[in-house]
């Protein structure tokens, strides 16, 4: 069994919406803990969001959706009832090998230190493209980095920087977690968001990119969201850990 896999993939749900004019639209989102769900914004915002499943937990309710302050960035977090206690508590894969997890941890890191040092690590995208003819499934792909890029300003402001992943872009994916695989220690380092193309071109013709993680981070202090496994991440991106918190935050990612 992949470790990677079977150890975070409880944490990743399908978000199904519908816009103006009544088209369903699908993406995926992933659980940071306390009920909060991060995906893309393009994934909930203008739209109706009609379920938020995973497979452990069927119809999630949605109470608030928060986005970052410039429109530029592709992030949105969705408080929820996402609880996962059936699974830590109830569930056995028989022969396991790995620690269940709730919640899938957020990296640290600043757009202005975003570099070239993760070039041709591999990566796992898990996420809900539809597959044709075939019923809601969790999609999982390895994939690498293969880039770094700063994309061209809009309306005088700048979008984050984003990886490029070597996966095929395919819709459904946006919202979805680009994790770091390094088995049980693995994290998340960028959000799935867009396919890169020219000409309104097929999303499938271009490139797989995955916004940073300063997005995120930015966003959830922006509103005051410290989700209790992921609250030291937060106050490290702010600057607000204590000494002690500080010491603990090094420890853990030391281990």
């Amino acid at each position: 069994m992949n470790t990677t896999y079977h150890k975070y993939h409880p944490c990743i749900v399908a978000i199904t919406s519908e816009d103006h004019q009544g088209n369903p639209h699908i993406g995926t989102g992933f659980h940071i803990g306390d009920g909060l769900i991060a995906t893309a914004r393009h994934v909930v915002e203008g739209t109706r969001v009609i379920k938020v499943d995973g497979k452990f937990n069927k119809d999630v309710s949605v109470k608030n959706i928060f986005y970052p302050e410039s429109r530029h960035v592709d992030v949105a977090v969705l408080e929820t009832n996402f609880d996962l206690s059936y699974y830590m508590n109830r569930y056995h894969v028989a022969g396991s090998k790995w620690e269940k997890i709730d919640y899938l941890p957020l990296a640290v890191e600043w757009d202005d230190f975003v570099d070239d040092s993760l070039i041709l690590y591999d990566a796992v995208v898990m996420g809900y493209p539809p597959v044709p003819t075939g019923f809601t499934t969790l999609i999982t792909i390895r994939t690498q980095v293969n880039a770094v890029v700063d994309q061209y300003p809009f309306g005088g402001e700048s979008p984050p920087p984003c990886f490029i992943l070597s996966g095929i872009p395919r819709g459904g994916f946006s919202g979805a977690p680009m994790l770091m695989d390094f088995k049980d220690d693995s994290f998340v380092m960028g959000i799935v968001t867009s396919a890169l193309v020219k000409n309104q071109q097929p999303a499938e013709t271009g490139f797989m990119a995955a916004v940073t993680m300063e997005s995120l981070l930015a966003t959830l202090h922006r509103h005051g969201l410290y989700p209790s496994s992921n609250s030291l991440a937060v106050k490290a991106f702010a600057s607000e850990l204590t000494p002690e918190e500080e010491i603990e935050f090094l420890h853990g990612a030391k281990d």
